[in-house]
């Protein structure tokens, strides 16, 4: 998991170097970009730590990458209960061009899945629309709003 971009920023984390490293010459990058509910946030602060966090680390990852957001729902979490803030994260991994999600749905004492939070349900409805959506990868160059400024380059360019 990549974490929070801004703490690698402060430790001079070259992530071209890094990711080019780790994957060699002949493969893409591979991610789990931080998603905002791993520090118990609330719903309208997910929003805004989402666009902070996940989306500037899929921007700096380049557009090739292969993002695999892992979503966290550890049993003690007061979201590891609610299906609907978990559909809610699943399908908004959509917006940094997600090409699948890792889920630690899990009970953290080796008992399985809990089937009575209805998880199994949720991913079934939420499969077709899931599926139609990554047709068509959202690349983040194609957005606008956003901008980031790259270190070493002479201008700023629209990344998000």
């Amino acid at each position: 998991m990549t974490s929070q971009p801004d703490w690698h920023a402060v430790e001079g984390r070259d992530w071209q170097t890094l990711f080019s490293q780790l994957s060699g010459p002949d493969h893409p990058f591979v991610s789990r970009p931080h998603l905002p509910a791993y520090n118990e946030v609330s719903p309208l602060k997910y929003g805004r730590d989402f666009e902070e966090y996940t989306r500037i680390t899929a921007a700096y990852l380049g557009e090739d990458a292969i993002l695999l957001p892992e979503l966290e729902n550890y049993m003690y979490s007061g979201y590891a209960k609610s299906v609907k803030f978990t559909q809610f994260q699943i399908e908004t991994t959509a917006l940094v061009g997600a090409q699948g999600i890792l889920l630690n749905i899990f009970e953290m004492n080796g008992n399985g899945v809990n089937d009575t939070y209805g998880y199994a349900k949720m991913l079934s409805e939420s499969k077709p629309f899931l599926n139609k959506i990554s047709e068509r990868r959202l690349l983040l160059s194609q957005t606008r709003g956003i901008q980031i400024l790259e270190i070493g380059r002479a201008s700023c360019r629209e990344r998000v």
